[in-house]
């Protein structure tokens, strides 16, 4: 049979499934899903079945993106958010950046940023995203490709995230930059061959929006005249020109602090016992963000995620990676919290 806590919440699921307007069939299909999982004898699968429950549920409007994720991390769920290891993307490595890239390096001067706006690294992510046909529920998808953020510049580059420019003014300074031959460009022109966009021909060049919203250039004047697409631009150049433009203040780094002390913490329990877990993961989370809170700290659920899964790997405790009973769960047996 699953464990108690996975009982625990499909019952609570199927009260917030009988509180919503669902027709009978469709509810009746939910609660006969649930049962069959409570029955389950495989844990994993019954695990993996829930998760997929809970992700439609979310779907559907009866669960908010934070109850999912809270009901995931008690039940020691599969992940649902995914973002790859950031070693995989270094952004730096590329000789080219697309036109989003570098808007978002004149916008936050951040690799993580470019990275986030690179979409060879968008498609190995996978998140909460608006759903498309209702906008107000959320669907677990990768994030989309940029094709089209420059096209509609003013929805797809937040704004609530201190940029250092607005979008649109960073796209004009790069077409500026473009145009003197500072930095150069790289295209596909209308026979789908690579070439080089001379650097006089930027002035006579404007921004249309393709069949899907994909951003392409054509000469002013000539709206069915799309010259070029699929706008690359030499990474050198870009951090030649805008490498010292003036940042705004730093703030200390809390992520990297956090991320730091809790992994010195998880080494100290793991290391300890790495055949026998002592410890469930939510558990842990939640103590970790109780001690970071004193310093007004914390730790994502991702990156807590992460160290874990280092931790565990370092020292070959495989035991801790997988659900099961504790040998305790009591905070008073764990060690002291870095400072």
């Amino acid at each position: 049979m699953v464990e108690r806590s996975i009982d625990e919440t499909i019952d609570k699921l199927n009260r917030i499934l009988s509180n919503n307007e669902l027709e009978a069939a469709k509810l009746k299909e939910f609660q006969t899903y649930l049962q069959h999982i409570s029955r389950s004898p495989n844990a994993e699968l019954a695990k993996a079945h829930l998760r997929k429950v809970i992700i439609d549920m979310v779907g559907l409007d009866f669960l908010s993106v934070e109850q999912a994720e809270e009901f995931r991390s008690k039940n020691e769920l599969p992940a649902m958010r995914y973002y790859p290891p950031i070693e995989e993307f270094d952004p730096h490595e590329l000789s080219h950046w697309s036109l989003p890239m570098c808007v978002a390096w004149l916008l936050w001067r951040t690799d993580e940023k470019v990275r986030l706006y690179w979409d060879d690294y968008r498609l190995r992510c996978r998140d909460w995203v608006p759903n498309p046909k209702t906008k107000s529920n959320a669907v677990l998808r990768k994030l989309p490709p940029t094709k089209n953020f420059i096209t509609l510049i003013g929805h797809y580059f937040d704004k609530n995230n201190n940029p250092i420019m607005p979008a649109n003014k960073a796209l004009k300074k790069i077409h500026n930059e473009l145009s003197k031959g500072n930095i150069f460009a790289e295209a596909l022109d209308t026979s789908g061959e690579p070439v080089t966009i001379p650097t006089e021909e930027w002035i006579f060049l404007e921004r249309t929006a393709g069949m899907n919203n994909e951003t392409n250039y054509r000469l002013k004047g000539r709206p069915h005249d799309v010259k070029y697409s699929d706008i690359q631009i030499n990474r050198e150049a870009v951090l030649k020109v805008w490498k010292t433009v003036t940042k705004p203040k730093k703030q200390p780094n809390k992520t990297s602090n956090s991320i730091v002390r809790t992994r010195k913490w998880l080494v100290a329990i793991i290391s300890a016992s790495p055949e026998t877990k002592l410890f469930s993961r939510p558990v842990l989370h939640r103590t970790a963000n109780d001690k970071l809170k004193q310093s007004n700290h914390k730790i994502s659920e991702a990156n807590f995620q992460t160290v874990w899964n280092e931790v565990i790997a370092e020292f070959k405790a495989d035991v801790w990676s997988k659900p099961g009973s504790r040998a305790s769960d009591k905070i008073s047996d764990l060690p002291p919290f870095p400072g």
